[in-house]
């Protein structure tokens, strides 16, 4: 369309272009780079880059990832930082933590260590440079960040409806929409609750019906792992275990479609905007 109308193209202002070009997607983008030298300096400024990842997340929602094989850790160990259960080091109410240096090529310990214990059973999350985790607490459960920058940790919220002291596979802590969200299960529902960093408040994003995914996963030991809110309104849900079914919940209709269920090898899901930086990094 640009070539064959390419006078016309270029009498509109260039913020007009730009603007065109923001909704485009990636694969276009990149092959409208050979267009002329101007197309291409703005299509790999970092500007350009991030006003179209802005505008990708607000078009529609994310694009979701299944990948097969046959190794996934599950212990809570991440590429930057790995926590170890206290009672290794004869602490009681602490989980230590160590971090790995690049420029040393050596682990080291971070410190202060995290002033609560970790609950070691959902994996950590990540947002906005931080890892996310829930606490095992006699009291109330809290959500404990680690900021990757300073290397320390710091309470953000307490979670009352996630206290589970006799039941830790119950909840699970993810990202949704971009905010940090909690999940309880508590048969035969699990709510998930989304936390509004501004007024510091929780509010229930969605109830699933667990007797509607019966047929999917039977009455799950474990909470369901929700992954990412796709087109907006379809939650994509995963048991816990990597061979389970993988299922599309409309958040408007409250219905439940069946999407998948690896048959030969394990399958584990994330979700990702597709931008500008990952393709043009190099």
């Amino acid at each position: 369309m640009f070539k064959r109308h390419g006078s016309s193209v270029e009498l509109l202002p260039d913020d007009v272009v730009e603007l065109i070009l923001e909704r485009l997607p990636v694969k276009s983008l990149l092959r409208f780079r050979s267009v002329s030298k101007k197309w291409k300096s703005e299509i790999d400024s970092p500007s350009f880059q991030e006003r179209q990842l802005i505008r990708r997340r607000q078009s529609r929602g994310p694009d979701a990832l299944f990948v097969t094989t046959y190794y996934f850790a599950d212990d809570g160990l991440d590429t930057y930082a790995r926590r170890q259960n206290s009672s290794l080091y004869g602490l009681d109410d602490v989980t230590t933590c160590e971090v790995f240096d690049f420029s040393a090529k050596a682990w080291r310990q971070v410190h202060p260590a995290s002033p609560y214990r970790i609950n070691p059973h959902p994996h950590p999350v990540y947002l906005d440079g931080s890892l996310y985790w829930l606490t095992e607490c006699e009291e109330d459960t809290k959500v404990l960040s680690f900021d990757l920058h300073t290397e320390s940790f710091q309470v953000i919220c307490t979670a009352p409806f996630a206290h589970v002291p006799d039941d830790l596979y119950s909840v699970t802590i993810c990202i949704l929409d971009n905010r940090l969200c909690v999940s309880k299960k508590n048969w035969p529902t699990q709510e998930i609750w989304s936390f509004d960093s501004s007024s510091g408040a929780w509010t229930i994003m969605c109830s699933i019906d667990l007797t509607k995914t019966f047929s999917w996963f039977g009455e799950p030991k474990f909470a369901l792992s929700p992954v990412a809110i796709l087109n907006k309104n379809k939650l994509l849900l995963q048991g816990r275990d990597y061979f389970d079914a993988l299922v599309i919940h409309d958040l408007d209709t409250k219905s439940y479609d069946f999407l998948f269920k690896p048959s030969t090898s394990p399958v584990g899901s994330v979700y990702y905007f597709e931008s500008l930086f990952s393709v043009l990094s190099d």
